[in-house]
């Protein structure tokens, strides 16, 4: 039989019928090749899609560095104010003589000063060269050797690194603090050296 558009009954079996993957694109696999894939991405209110993985560790790497800094800074300022302390009772100990206080308190003030150092990262490269020299310093002589003019140049450089900001005119005044005490500020570099040379 044939219907009056000229087509048989037979030919319309044999048509298929149009689907919605032909309207749809998303919904075929072409579609999610160029989309988002919604079983993995952007199935939750206000996820972002894949790539943003990378944002985030990116912004988390950022956070961790400054609350790293920030904990730098503080115990910085926690020692600094600990080596204070102990460089005045050091001048109270050589005052009075007390060779054995002077050596406590010397052995102390070297360790806190060990501390500044290795959270120097919230302060400036004037500021770490200061400290050097003043590290460097308090092993011109022995502790218990100490005497009250050397232990006042040692409070006053130990209290310039309290500040968070050290200049050329904050170094040359250490370094003529130290000096003037007898201390040598490049004693340790010059004892690395020569304990470092081959012998002859």
């Amino acid at each position: 039989m044939v219907n009056a558009g000229g087509t048989s009954i037979q030919e319309l079996k044999t048509i298929q019928p149009r689907t919605n993957t032909e309207t749809n694109p998303m919904q075929s696999g072409s579609g999610l090749e160029r989309g988002f894939d919604l079983s993995t991405t952007g199935n939750r209110k206000n996820e972002l899609p894949t790539g943003s993985t990378g944002l985030r560790q990116s912004k988390s790497s950022v956070s961790s560095s400054s609350n790293s800094l920030a904990l730098s800074i503080r115990l910085v300022r926690t020692h600094s104010q600990k080596a204070i302390e102990l460089a005045k009772q050091l001048v109270d100990a050589c005052k009075s003589n007390d060779f054995m206080e002077q050596f406590r308190l010397g052995a102390n003030l070297d360790d806190q000063l060990k501390l500044m150092w290795k959270h120097r990262k919230g302060r400036d490269d004037m500021w770490g060269k200061l400290l050097n020299f003043l590290q460097s310093a308090v092993k011109t002589v022995d502790y218990d050797t100490f005497v009250v003019e050397q232990g006042c140049a040692v409070l006053s450089v130990t209290e310039m690194l309290a500040s968070s900001h050290v200049d050329r005119d904050d170094i040359r005044s250490a370094k003529r603090l130290l000096a003037d005490a007898k201390l040598d500020h490049w004693f340790a570099i010059s004892e690395l050296n020569s304990t470092s040379k081959s012998p002859e």
